[in-house]
């Protein structure tokens, strides 16, 4: 699949690594998590810390709860509106995933995750060449970024003459 996984969606960059482990460390875990939101459910980044825990245990639907909560609590967040986009595509709700995808690159054009996760919605959505785009522009801006180079390989492979 070639989309983030949600710790390298997460922790992709420091900045956003660091608000995250230090919410995870708090909520000591998805029951702590939890805990923490019936005390305090205007908690932007326990919000975003949950949907982490949630999503990496296969639950989709409650993380894309967790992630809009936290999209509503901080709109301008956004790497909230780019792990909506994540995971909205893997749960193939393509449009809206994309929606997401966009108002993430809005607010932060130079992030490589919103550009990748973006690209994996359109990619899953069969728009394979504005994902070739976005997948591109991730790797130029960081070329470290293994998964976005790994999503530009793939989503290349698709295109009409190419193998």
């Amino acid at each position: 699949m070639p989309g983030t996984t949600f710790v390298e969606n997460h922790f992709h960059h420091r900045r956003v690594a660091t608000g995250i482990r230090r919410a995870i460390a708090k909520c000591a875990g998805l029951g702590g998590g939890i805990a923490a939101l019936r005390l305090r459910p205007d908690d932007f980044a326990a919000h975003q810390a949950v949907a982490i825990l949630l999503g990496q245990s296969g639950r989709l639907d409650d993380a894309v709860t967790h992630l809009r909560a936290a999209v509503k609590l901080r709109p301008t967040a956004a790497d909230a509106h780019s792990n909506l986009a994540y995971a909205l595509a893997l749960r193939r709700e393509f449009e809206a995933a994309i929606r997401a995808g966009r108002e993430a690159v809005r607010l932060a054009p130079e992030s490589a995750t919103a550009r990748n996760n973006l690209g994996f919605a359109l990619l899953e959505h069969g728009e394979t060449a504005p994902a070739i785009a976005e997948f591109r522009e991730a790797v130029r801006l960081q070329p470290e970024f293994n998964q976005a180079q790994k999503n530009l390989a793939e989503a290349l492979a698709k295109l009409p003459g190419e193998k």
